[in-house]
């Protein structure tokens, strides 16, 4: 028997050390809505570069704002696949 995308959420959530109020806020937002589109800005000021994202030592390594975007889009591509959410 397969474990339910709740249960698999909520073991997913877990192995990232999030914090509690973290992991009910995106634990409820994923039973709010049942597909999810993304729309993704390509424009010239993309290449900007004065966003964040953590570095391997939890440091915040500048980059360009497309970066930042696609380190996002890839964490929650991985976290719907692993969680068996559309």
């Amino acid at each position: 028997r397969t474990e339910s995308p709740e249960k698999s959420l909520s073991h997913y959530l877990a192995k990232l050390d999030l914090p509690q109020g973290l992991l009910s806020t995106v634990v409820r937002s994923y039973r709010s809505c049942d597909k999810r589109y993304w729309f993704i800005d390509n424009s010239a000021s993309m290449q900007t570069r004065d966003s964040h994202i953590m570095g391997e030592n939890f440091e915040s390594v500048q980059v360009s704002r497309w970066e930042e975007l696609t380190e996002c889009v890839c964490f929650h591509s991985k976290m719907s696949a692993k969680c068996r959410f559309p």
